[in-house]
């Protein structure tokens, strides 16, 4: 699969030019290199002010948020790929510095801002983008349930298989509202890693052919969001949650506006959550180019969730629906392999 994504050596034009940084410096960098690091360490030790277009300590002035864009009406990009500008000059980006945009460029490098939430600027190259999630529902096979040895014995190796061919954690959870269904939430580097590599491949074959009998695929999709963007569990004690799994169906036409109005609502939803933060992303393979927008939520249970809906600010959150054709609210909790 193609990608539309393509890394735009200049920002993007905004509607009212700003003064900008004379002796600006754009550098596409992975960090999974010795580059990323060693200008890391260099940002770090840097106590000293930004050029005069901002004024603002290095480690702050950074204006990452304002720097991501994907091409396709503000889908957003991948935190952990970021642009480093001239450690040795400490030049900032450009003049669009507020106090809602400007954010410690260390804490942005971690991946702790979600994705959804960093406002885009820049164009790049979906093929270095460090994952998407996938998101597939099974549905049990009479007499099997989630409980039965056999059943998890066969899912066990599964996962196994899928993590060694990934280098990635797998979960699997099953739904509260309809006990039969399941649902592998996985990680892979792109959907092309995926369909075209793992599924025809000998080892998946072997595994669809043991849960033949067992079990059927109801739908699967991809998500442009890696694990570190969603609420999944790090170790066995972040497994408690009971997991919102929330797919928004968005109007034609009406993604930028569906975006927009997310990202000015979205604190009411999280401001309600005790369990964690959410997170979520645009469905990467879209059914009949219909937009989708996938939101996980952690909730103490499903009372958590309602009592969310009797608020004043899921009136607020609620004006999301303006721009919806539909949506489709479940619940999940993990099951412990």
């Amino acid at each position: 699969m193609s990608s539309p994504y393509q890394y735009a050596s200049q920002p993007q034009p905004q509607p009212q030019p700003q003064p900008q940084c004379s002796n600006m410096t754009y550098q596409p960098v992975d960090p999974r290199t010795q580059q990323y690091m060693d200008d890391r360490k260099k940002m770090e030790k840097r106590n000293d002010t930004c050029c005069d277009c901002c004024a603002k300590e290095i480690k702050e002035c950074f204006c990452y948020l304002k720097n991501l864009r994907r091409e396709d009406e503000g889908n957003v990009g991948n935190a952990s790929l970021g642009l480093l500008w001239s450690a040795g000059d400490g030049v900032c980006m450009e003049r669009m510095c507020s106090d809602e945009d400007i954010t410690s460029v260390i804490d942005l490098f971690e991946g702790s801002i979600s994705r959804s939430s960093r406002p885009p600027a820049l164009q790049y190259d979906e093929s270095i983008v460090m994952a998407i999630a996938e998101i597939a529902l099974l549905r049990l096979l009479p007499p099997y349930t989630a409980n039965d040895a056999s059943l998890l014995s066969k899912l066990g190796h599964a996962k196994q298989v899928m993590e060694k061919f990934t280098s990635r954690q797998f979960y699997y959870m099953q739904q509260v509202e309809n006990p039969s269904l399941l649902y592998i939430i996985g990680e892979w580097d792109s959907v092309d890693q995926h369909i075209d590599e793992f599924i025809p491949s000998a080892d998946n074959q072997a595994i669809l052919e043991s849960l033949k009998d067992v079990l059927v695929v109801d739908w699967l999709f991809h998500i442009d969001a890696p694990h570190a963007d969603l609420p999944l569990p790090k170790s066995t004690d972040d497994m408690k949650p009971t997991f919102g799994i929330t797919r928004l169906f968005v109007r034609s036409g009406e993604k930028g506006n569906f975006q927009k109005m997310f990202e000015e609502n979205r604190k009411y939803l999280q401001d309600f959550i005790t369990e964690g933060t959410i997170g979520g992303g645009w469905r990467a393979d879209p059914e009949d180019g219909k937009d989708e927008f996938v939101v996980f939520s952690p909730w103490k249970d499903v009372e958590q969730h309602h009592a969310f809906a009797k608020t004043d600010g899921f009136e607020k959150y609620g004006r999301i629906r303006d721009f919806l054709e539909g949506a489709e609210i479940k619940h999940a909790n993990i099951i412990e392999m």
